[in-house]
């Protein structure tokens, strides 16, 4: 079976790169559980910082720096014995973020490159398991293929609606022993 899964929010703590950078050019201190929409400078009316806020993620190689959620190690590692895992991940707009990822990849999980694709149209990757935590890529991914789609649940993805055959999980728990058992 291949299992697609997301990288951020998923396997890497993306927030606690990305909160402080936000603080850093706008003032505003956030947490995680604040974080009620996916852009996080769209959801505080500070989109038109975007362009500085990556422009100091790459000039600081922010990307290779983002640490590993809790369970994501040992977990995928036990996926990948049971399965054909593939990380499907939206890049941000850096020069090195797609390069950075991939080194980070293979540096905490040794996946390599031939087995990332890096893409904003998701929908497009067949497979039969999509696991992300943006609800706008899991219902792009279930209109478009039929595999089982798991949106993964965080703040920013709690105001459902429209989930259709999209099943919200919470745990590393939970998809080993629905995938691996």
């Amino acid at each position: 079976m291949r299992v697609l899964l997301d990288c951020d929010g998923i396997l890497s703590d993306f927030h606690a790169m990305y909160l402080p950078v936000v603080e850093k050019f706008t003032g505003i201190s956030l947490t995680e559980s604040d974080v009620t929409q996916f852009d996080v400078l769209d959801q505080i009316g500070k989109k038109h910082l975007q362009d500085q806020v990556n422009k100091h993620i790459e000039w600081n190689e922010l990307c290779s720096k983002i640490p590993v959620l809790p369970g994501a190690k040992e977990a995928l590692d036990k996926l990948r014995r049971f399965h054909d895992v593939v990380i499907v991940t939206a890049p941000m707009n850096t020069q090195t973020w797609c390069y950075e990822r991939t080194q980070w990849l293979k540096r905490e999980f040794d996946i390599p490159k031939s087995k990332i694709v890096f893409t904003h149209s998701k929908y497009y990757v067949g497979g039969d398991v999509f696991i992300d935590d943006s609800l706008d890529n899991c219902q792009k991914w279930a209109n478009n293929q039929i595999g089982r789609v798991f949106l993964w649940d965080r703040p920013w993805n709690r105001k459902r609606k429209n989930m259709g055959r999209i099943q919200v999980i919470d745990s590393w728990e939970w998809v080993l022993k629905e995938l691996c058992e």
